[in-house]
């Protein structure tokens, strides 16, 4: 049974990003992009590991998808 609790701040962590509240914020401030077509997998700053966990959360319509998709949208605002 899956009991892990699935937040940004998990989210990041599992990127290997600091999770703490201010990080997430400021990360989201310096990556924002406004182009609605820009699949989240596809953002520059993402090193070659994170994009195959975020492809793979993607394809797998995995319990991260949820938040994968706040984050995509958080990006987008």
């Amino acid at each position: 049974m899956d009991t892990q609790k699935y937040t940004l701040a998990t989210l990041f962590a599992e990127l290997g990003l600091a999770n703490d509240e201010q990080a997430i914020s400021e990360f989201i401030y310096r990556n924002k992009h406004r182009e609605d077509d820009i699949n989240i997998v596809d953002a520059k700053f993402w090193s070659p590991s994170q994009k195959k966990f975020l492809r793979s959360a993607q394809q797998s319509d995995s319990n991260w998808l949820p938040i994968v998709n706040q984050l995509n949208t958080l990006l987008k605002l």
